[in-house]
């Protein structure tokens, strides 16, 4: 159905993008309804609930890597942080487990064969591993500038693919101080 398509499509975007919009959301909305669920989608507030999935879908994120630092502070006691431990502790089977909810509406086959989707997914998860936890909400939005033109595939109709994502995350005035041309 169409808002399953929906919430599919926000799962991809968030592979793309932290900083969500209502331009962006109408972009996908209109590409996932037809006509007649549009009308409908508008009376039931489509694009609310489209955020509320969307910030839901960034809250669980932050709670993972959460879990992954104090498992990272586990392991490594000494306080030093370095490149080499970073790359070994998130490896590509944990940043992929991480995004796992975003990855299982990817097309996982053809992001796997994208050697530059592979290192900036990874590098995303990596550098908000780094950022200070005291503001993961406005620290993970700076990261943008790593994956925000990546078309990353579907699984279902590529909606976010074809979007230019940069453009219409940027459609709030909040939204472009956080990506980096």
């Amino acid at each position: 159905n169409s808002y399953e398509l929906l919430l599919q499509e926000l799962k991809v975007l968030f592979l793309q993008t932290r900083n969500n919009s209502h331009a962006l959301y109408w972009a996908i909305i209109k590409e996932t309804h037809n006509h007649q669920t549009l009308v409908e989608a508008k009376s039931k507030g489509i694009i609310a609930r489209a955020g509320y999935f969307y910030n839901s879908l960034r809250d669980k994120f932050n709670k993972s890597l959460k879990d992954l630092v104090k498992a990272y502070k586990a392991k490594y006691t000494n306080g030093i942080v370095t490149d080499q431990q970073i790359n070994e502790f998130i490896d590509e089977g944990v940043w992929q487990e991480v995004l796992s909810l975003s990855l299982d509406a990817a097309d996982i086959v053809k992001i796997n064969k994208n050697a530059v989707m592979l290192e900036r997914l990874g590098k995303f998860v990596r550098e908000f591993h780094l950022k200070d936890r005291t503001n993961a909400g406005a620290q993970i939005r700076t990261l943008d500038y790593l994956t925000v033109d990546l078309p990353i595939p579907s699984s279902y109709s590529n909606v976010v693919a074809k979007l230019n994502v940069s453009e219409l995350a940027c459609a709030t005035k909040k939204n472009k101080r956080y990506i980096k041309k």
